[in-house]
């Protein structure tokens, strides 16, 4: 398992594991016709022009036998209810379906919060769709807790998307 920062060559298969993953973990929580709406050539049409930024935003993949098989990006906060919180926000982790359960999210995260950490950031501030109980406890699992906010995402899906905040403190 190698965690590295994503290159613009990793788009293709960041698009793929982004809708195989999506599809997978929204089973029964996003409506079917959005989930079979995800495409990959726009995912990666997306990821190309991300990957091309220059951002403050912390883009990583983890290889797995020699090939991508997830990616996250975090940075400053989105949300304007975390306007005055010390710390960052995890925007998405996505691992190969394939893959689930081999520890690769866990790397993930702890090699964020060891970057985060060494920027002194206090905490790492997540949303998880309401019912996604699977995400709620892999989260849990490695020391994030309900903070006890919430919010309704109306953009993502072209449905209202309950999501709940968990955080993550971090040990300076």
């Amino acid at each position: 398992m190698r965690i590295r920062p994503a290159a613009m060559e990793d788009a293709p298969a960041i698009a793929v594991i982004h809708v195989a993953a999506w599809r997978e973990a929204y089973r029964g929580l996003m409506s079917s016709e959005f989930l079979a709406s995800l495409s990959v050539e726009k995912r990666t049409q997306q990821w190309t022009a991300a990957l091309a930024q220059d951002s403050p935003i912390l883009r990583l993949v983890i290889e797995h036998e020699g090939h991508v098989a997830g990616f996250c990006s975090s940075g400053p906060f989105r949300d304007e209810q975390l306007a005055g919180e010390e710390g960052v926000e995890l925007y998405s982790i996505n691992i190969d379906p394939n893959y689930w359960r081999h520890g690769l999210g866990k790397g993930l995260l702890e090699y964020v919060s060891d970057y985060y950490l060494q920027k002194k950031a206090k905490a790492i501030y997540l949303w998880v769709l309401k019912g996604n109980l699977r995400a709620m406890e892999f989260y849990k699992n490695l020391g994030f807790l309900p903070d006890g906010r919430s919010k309704v995402d109306c953009g993502h899906a072209g449905e209202p998307l309950h999501e709940l905040l968990f955080v993550r403190r971090l040990s300076i």
